[in-house]
């Protein structure tokens, strides 16, 4: 807030519409994934992973360029703008991945796994696994980031210049830039999350669990824990943290080229 209160704005909104829809029908989630979050409740790794990159922007936007009191022109004002697509891609990541994964894990078709060239039917809750719902709801989490920065800056007095030299106008640029960031986020989110990220499936519990004991995982029939995707080597906090900083710093380019 003390950068801007467009900054501000946007990573409380970000978290209360992630939290509402984590929340949404809890119960059915609870029953498909082990560490589905009760009550929206995000852990201090998960907060860090989704909002240090996004702190340090807004840093250095207030220490070099003083408080947002100017609108979006790359012309005019490029690092201005480039910092501004930045922080606007940073949580239209952050939301795109987030909508994917509560509105995609209820999904009424099964999610297929992107490292597999989406060929093989994984069960929901795989890391990895993408679906048509959860890739619309990366969209459309990330528009509303991008939707959102523009209202803020049109009720604050600060609207997007609509002079740029490109085919989408200022006052629907950012809703733009934000849906991109979205699904390139959840995209980026499910390749390293299938690459690198373990996802167990138990056959008796019939979900995804997290972390399963060596006598599961050596189990039988019914009891045994298997291994659906993914290498044991990066925890979900690492997975997000990667593709936020991927997205985030090809949010700048996206914008430049779309002016």
């Amino acid at each position: 807030m003390g950068a801007s209160l467009r900054f501000g704005a946007l990573m409380i909104l970000f978290y209360q519409s992630s939290s509402i829809l984590t929340r949404f029908r809890c119960e059915t989630k609870a029953l498909l994934e082990e560490d589905h979050k009760q009550g929206g409740q995000r852990s201090a790794a998960q907060v860090l992973a989704c909002s240090f990159l996004g702190t340090l922007i807004a840093v250095a936007f207030v220490f070099l360029l003083g408080p947002d009191d100017l609108p979006l022109n790359f012309e005019a004002s490029p690092l201005r703008s480039r910092l501004l697509c930045a922080y606007v891609g940073h949580y239209a990541c952050c939301n795109g991945d987030t909508w994917a994964s509560e509105i995609g894990i209820l999904s009424p078709s099964s999610p297929r796994l992107v490292t597999a060239g989406f060929r093989r039917v994984v069960p929901r809750g795989t890391n990895g696994g993408m679906s048509l719902t959860g890739t619309l709801a990366s969209i459309a989490g990330g528009a509303l980031i991008g939707t959102g920065h523009s209202i803020l800056g049109f009720v604050l007095g600060m609207p997007d210049d609509a002079s740029g030299a490109g085919w989408c106008p200022g006052w629907f640029f950012m809703t733009v830039i934000g849906a991109a960031c979205g699904f390139i986020g959840s995209l980026s989110d499910s390749i390293l999350g299938g690459l690198f990220q373990a996802t167990w499936y138990c056959a008796e519990k019939k979900r995804v669990v997290k972390h399963p004991t060596a006598q599961e995982r050596q189990g039988r029939g019914a009891e045994q824990v298997r291994l659906i995707s993914g290498l044991d080597l990066l925890s979900n906090e690492h997975v997000n943290l990667i593709s936020i900083a991927l997205t985030t710093a090809l949010a700048p380019v996206l914008g430049r080229l779309l002016w």
